[in-house]
């Protein structure tokens, strides 16, 4: 008899960043079952070369639309955000902002 085995749908995911002094950005892909593993698979990358990347955008592919879809970006060690880039709310998940916005509101 035959072992069924529940296979996991594979996403390809995208981070864009720099790396110190640079102008132009770096972009690394990376096929992953969930975004907590492609970032783990990026945060490796970067313990390996030994240097700390901007990280500027983190998304996923979107097979239907054909478009990428931001993911926002936990806080690591391993790397640092752009100040545009749009990072994980503490308390809801569902309300992600990019980091400038999720400063003190604008009183006029």
């Amino acid at each position: 008899m035959r072992k069924q085995t529940v296979s996991s749908s594979l996403d390809e995911f995208r981070f864009v960043h720099l790396w110190d002094d640079d102008v132009v950005p770096v972009e690394r892909y990376f096929t992953a079952s969930n975004p907590k593993e492609a970032l783990e698979m990026f945060a490796y990358t970067c313990l390996k070369t030994g240097r700390k990347p901007l990280l500027e955008e983190f998304s996923r592919w979107d097979r239907f639309r054909k478009s990428w879809i931001p993911i926002p970006i936990p806080e690591r060690d391993e790397f640092n955000i752009a100040e545009n880039a749009l990072v994980e709310s503490e308390g809801n998940d569902s309300e992600q902002k990019p980091k400038e916005e999720q400063a003190d509101p604008h009183t006029e």
